[in-house]
């Protein structure tokens, strides 16, 4: 039901929760419950020490800094909170990704990138190919959440304004042009095909036939 109540969460706060969410309607209810269950809001990363190379690729562990919403006994509140995760690097600085492990066999894609110098030298491919190898064969994840946003961490795009965040039409629908480039990718789905109630930016990689 809810996602980011502490481990630590005392049985007077519980109460309290329950207590109020039994007297709101069912609106305001599902709406507290979704401010609730947000997922931290990742505002900067740390990178720690090398943790091991795979082939082009240096591992390295790595801090999220967020801030995320908890309830604080009466009301909905914010602390800042870390997050641990994998920072990957080509060795070449060509493009690097973050992933985050979300318990047993699914991870999050939580940000991604090809350095400015390489963008539009079809770097991209390379990426995402890495990005699979990676959670699927070395780490042996079944399953990659992602985003289809701007990093609050985000090194840009060249050229003037950003193709990511313009709207386009794909397989009937409107979406960003960013999701539009995730959904052209193989193996690569919309959230909503499995979740009606996730958000429309969202979406799963799942592993190629051929890893």
């Amino acid at each position: 039901m809810f996602s980011n109540l502490d481990d630590s969460i005392s049985p007077k706060h519980l109460v309290a929760l329950l207590s109020k969410m039994a007297i709101m309607s069912n609106r305001e209810a599902h709406e507290f419950q979704q401010q609730l269950n947000k997922p931290a809001r990742i505002y900067s990363f740390d990178c720690g020490d090398l943790v091991e190379n795979v082939g082009d690729l240096e591992v390295y562990d790595a801090t999220a800094n967020a801030v995320k919403t908890y309830f604080n006994g009466s009301y909905l509140s914010e602390k800042k909170t870390t997050l641990p995760a994998s920072l990957v690097k080509q060795k070449d600085g060509i493009f690097e990704f973050i992933i985050q492990n979300l318990g047993g066999k699914e991870c999050h894609l939580l940000t991604c990138h090809v350095t400015r110098k390489n963008q539009g030298k079809g770097k991209s491919k390379e990426m995402i190919k890495a990005i699979k190898e990676m959670c699927f064969k070395h780490w042996g994840y079944v399953k990659v959440h992602g985003r289809a946003g701007i990093a609050r961490v985000d090194e840009g795009v060249k050229g003037k304004g950003d193709w990511r965040e313009c709207y386009v039409e794909y397989d009937g629908k409107q979406m960003t042009a960013l999701m539009r480039f995730w959904l052209k990718q193989k193996n690569v789905f919309p959230l909503t095909d499995y979740d009606s109630s996730a958000d429309k930016d969202k979406f799963v990689i799942l592993p190629n036939e051929d890893l």
